[in-house]
């Protein structure tokens, strides 16, 4: 099932893993404090600035936090065009991107401009057969 936001387990691996940094900056503004002796309300202002960042990209970033958004970027199944040979390897246009592509095993190779449906995904080249 694909979900159309975010999920409470993106939220906590988000924060989870933005604490630390949040820590660090932290620190980092004390240092300033002591050895500049800048008002505290300055630092507490550019530390809500560093933590209102960090929920503005959430909302850009939450799909690498979820487990959910892997099968809307899975490319399985879906049609493209094999831009140049696929002798043994080669390219192909899926979704206006270039994918490298090689034909499946027991499959001869295929011509440069033939409609070719993904059939596996190893790392980032497609297994591919021509279509029919």
């Amino acid at each position: 099932m694909i979900r159309k936001g975010w999920t409470r387990k993106a939220v906590l691996k988000y924060m989870l893993l933005e604490i630390p940094q949040a820590v660090l900056f932290a620190f980092f503004l004390w240092l300033i404090r002591i050895r500049t002796g800048l008002p505290l309300w300055f630092l507490f202002c550019l530390l809500g600035m560093w933590l209102a960042k960090d929920v503005v990209l959430f909302f850009y970033t939450w799909p690498a936090y979820d487990e959910n958004t892997g099968e809307r970027f899975s490319m399985l199944g879906l049609a493209g065009v094999a831009t140049e040979p696929l002798d043994p390897q080669g390219y192909i246009l899926i979704r206006g991107e270039r994918w490298r592509a090689r034909p499946a095993p027991g499959h001869s190779p295929i011509a440069a401009g033939k409609t070719v449906r993904v059939l596996e995904q190893k790392g980032l080249t497609l297994i591919v057969r021509e279509e029919e």
